[in-house]
């Protein structure tokens, strides 16, 4: 809940724009908000390369819209595309191992062998050096929560720049913490054709997730067969959790 309220005093317009009594003007000045710099170039860097059964995963970083490294895998299926892609956000449950990018690394694995691109970064308070603050109503939890969505929108720019990625299919999943940031990633980016939230404070099990509406609106704008690839979770679902929308 703490998060929910955090992602709305991040996006409240101000109070000089709350006042203007228009709403269109109100969106177009917020979004400004999450307009990443172009001043600071992406810098895109492979560290390593390893595959599985044909599919190449990438351990790279790319530069921060704010500051520091993005740690994030790329995963790439076999053949030339063009693909779809999917920018993959990590949850943020405390003492978790998967805590960070690794999350749905099988996942990603999974959909490139059905014809997808993924990008798995690593949220800023999982990245190295990083010290958060354990209260997310903190100027600093915001201000990561911010960063957050800015870098996700970098993200959606490398899958873009890829020419094997089909820029008419990007699809965001997110989960938990990233599910409140691909809420206003999903407001702001055009780019996203789809998007895929198991909302803030639930589990979910993957392949049951695959086989709801809200799932296969998402596969199959994405025009990725997906539902008879992925391995279960052991994870418990907890239903009316998830929110899935489709893009502009």
């Amino acid at each position: 809940m703490k998060m929910v309220l955090a992602t709305l005093l991040l996006c409240a317009p101000t109070p000089m724009l709350a006042g203007s009594g228009v709403a269109g003007h109100t969106y177009s000045r917020g979004v400004q908000r999450f307009v990443h710099s172009g001043k600071r170039p992406i810098d895109f860097r492979v560290r390593s390369t390893t595959a599985r059964d044909r599919i190449r995963i990438y351990d790279v970083t790319y530069a921060s819209a704010l500051s520091g490294r993005v740690p994030a895998y790329v995963v790439i299926p076999d053949g030339k595309g063009p693909f779809a892609a999917v920018l993959f956000a990590h949850w943020a449950m405390e003492g978790s191992q998967t805590r960070n990018r690794t999350e749905f690394l099988d996942e990603a694995v999974a959909l490139a062998h059905a014809g997808a691109v993924c990008l798995l970064p690593d949220a800023p308070f999982a990245r190295p050096g990083q010290k958060e603050d354990s209260n997310p109503l903190s100027a600093k939890s915001i201000s990561m929560f911010f960063q957050q969505i800015l870098d996700l929108r970098r993200g959606i720019e490398i899958l873009t720049r890829r020419a094997d990625v089909d820029k008419t299919r990007i699809g965001f999943v997110g989960h938990s913490y990233d599910a409140n940031a691909g809420g206003v990633l999903a407001g702001v980016d055009k780019r996203l054709i789809q998007s895929l939230r198991p909302l803030p404070g639930s589990h979910f099990q993957w392949r049951d997730t695959m086989r709801r509406k809200e799932s296969q609106a998402f596969t199959s704008l994405l025009r990725v067969p997906l539902s008879c690839r992925l391995q279960p979770r052991q994870w418990p679902l907890h239903r009316g959790h998830f929110s899935c929308r489709g893009g502009y």
